[in-house]
């Protein structure tokens, strides 16, 4: 009876250890193909003249720039603004909702509660980028970069409200009766008839999973 359970037990391991090295073969095969495929094109833009960081650096500095933050504080700036200052005179209300979310939301559709979801959104928002993002500002701008960053934050809050505003505004039901809701909904919902709205709604999906995939 031993010697049966170790030749079971043996033939595990040669099964366990052969499917080991399947999964590392085909790790070092696609991470050579992605390595042989990034390097022909770095060496056919070199062909060409073309130098690939003086190209990454050009695009990450105008990303990175003036056109972003102009867009990021720019919208908070007019959120506020037309919203009338909203993340100040409001606050007192969305507190009151959130710590009273189970007596405020009795009889409300939805999957989960406010308390709920600002959990998960703090969750999803904090984290290590957050602090290395802040040590990096300070490195590079001086402790002066905290005001700055304090200043979009606090206008980054009425972007934040639209935001979620209008993904429980456009929200929709799925075949299992759950909510579904998000940018690509309020995007093709709120912008119905809209040709651009149905070419944005995929997009943003589409770059949205990317960036999932990638673990950002």
């Amino acid at each position: 009876m031993s010697g049966a359970l170790k030749k079971a037990r043996d033939s595990r391991t040669l099964v366990m250890d052969s499917i080991l090295i399947d999964i590392n073969l085909t790790q070092i095969v696609s991470g050579e193909s992605f390595l042989i495929a990034s390097t022909g094109v770095r060496n056919s833009m070199e062909l060409l003249g073309i130098d690939v960081l003086d190209v990454l650096t050009r695009i990450d500095s105008f990303i990175w720039g003036p056109p972003l933050l102009i867009l990021l504080v720019g919208t908070g700036i007019f959120l506020t603004l037309r919203l009338g200052f909203i993340q100040i005179f409001r606050l007192p209300l969305a507190l009151k909702y959130v710590l009273n979310s189970r007596k405020s939301e009795a009889g409300v559709l939805g999957d989960v509660s406010s308390f709920a979801a600002l959990s998960t959104a703090l969750s999803a928002t904090i984290g290590t980028g957050n602090i290395v993002g802040v040590a990096t500002a300070v490195k590079m701008g001086g402790p002066g970069a905290l005001f700055w960053m304090f200043l979009a934050a606090f206008f980054g809050m009425a972007t934040m409200y639209s935001e979620a505003l209008l993904a429980g505004r456009y929200r929709t039901v799925d075949a299992n009766g759950q909510m579904s809701g998000g940018p690509m909904y309020y995007i093709k919902n709120g912008l119905a008839g809209k040709w651009y709205g149905r070419v944005l709604a995929p997009i943003f999906a589409f770059f949205g999973l990317s960036v999932a995939l990638f673990g950002i």
